[in-house]
């Protein structure tokens, strides 16, 4: 896979499937935690709510991290190769 020319490591992308399945998968928790999916011993626990909202909102902040590109100033671009 690649974004703008630059190859994405095998690492990263396990990261991103990895961290949207934990996401679907807080999601789902949530929703069963506050009674709106039924058909679970976690229907209706606040218990599976709340941990359902951590996980949802632990991987809501990971795209943001994980995508910030690094940010190169001027001084940095020009001393980069030289020694001091």
């Amino acid at each position: 896979m690649e974004s703008e020319g630059v190859a994405v490591p095998r690492t990263r992308i396990w990261a991103i499937v990895i961290g949207v399945i934990l996401g679907l998968v807080g999601a789902v928790w949530l929703l069963q935690g506050i009674g709106v999916v039924k058909g679970s011993f976690m229907t209706g626990q606040p218990i599976w709510a709340i941990i359902g909202l951590v996980a949802a909102a632990r991987t809501a902040g990971l795209p943001s991290k994980r995508f910030r590109r690094r940010v190169v100033t001027g001084t940095q671009a020009t001393n980069k190769g030289t020694t001091a």
